[in-house]
């Protein structure tokens, strides 16, 4: 697409992985997209990236850990909300985050059903952040499992 393009993991494995991901995708990339992927943690933007993006980042996408690959010391709401706090020290004006979450398979789109915590006390917690819903979309991954694929604007703070 041409944009340049920063990504942040704190797991050398998902670096390296993203990394050949991003070559073999950029083969035949006549637009010589810039990007550059390094290890930082999600809650500390501000010392994980390089100066030089502070405040120019129009877009975020966050895909938290969940299941198996969640280890740390945040709690998922926390960690979701720490991240965005995070971000919005080094985005642009009108900035817009992607937050892709696990939730459980449903019919509706109405019924909501997170597989960590309540929808309500997420969007709770969203509002709190200074994150504003926009809109959300359900992708199907299998029987017991769906991602609901968010999209939120996020503004910078001081």
């Amino acid at each position: 697409m041409g944009r340049n393009c920063i990504a942040v993991d704190m797991d050398k494995e998902m670096i390296d992985g993203a990394k050949q991901n991003v070559e073999w995708a950029l083969q035949n990339d006549s637009t010589k997209s810039k990007y550059q992927i390094m290890i930082g943690d999600a809650c500390n933007l501000e010392d994980s990236i390089p100066k030089q993006w502070h405040g120019k980042i129009s877009g975020v996408v966050l895909d938290p850990p969940y299941g198996r690959n969640s280890h740390g010391t945040h709690e998922h709401f926390e960690l979701i909300s720490n991240a965005i706090d995070s971000m919005t020290k080094v985005v642009s004006d009108k900035a817009k985050l992607v937050l892709i979450i696990p939730i459980k398979p449903s019919e509706s789109d109405d019924d909501i059903q997170l597989l960590h915590g309540d929808w309500g006390e997420f969007v709770s917690m969203m509002n709190q952040s200074g994150a504003e819903i926009i809109n959300h979309w359900r992708e199907h991954v299998h029987a017991s499992l769906a991602r609901l694929i968010l999209l939120a604007s996020i503004a910078p703070r001081d």
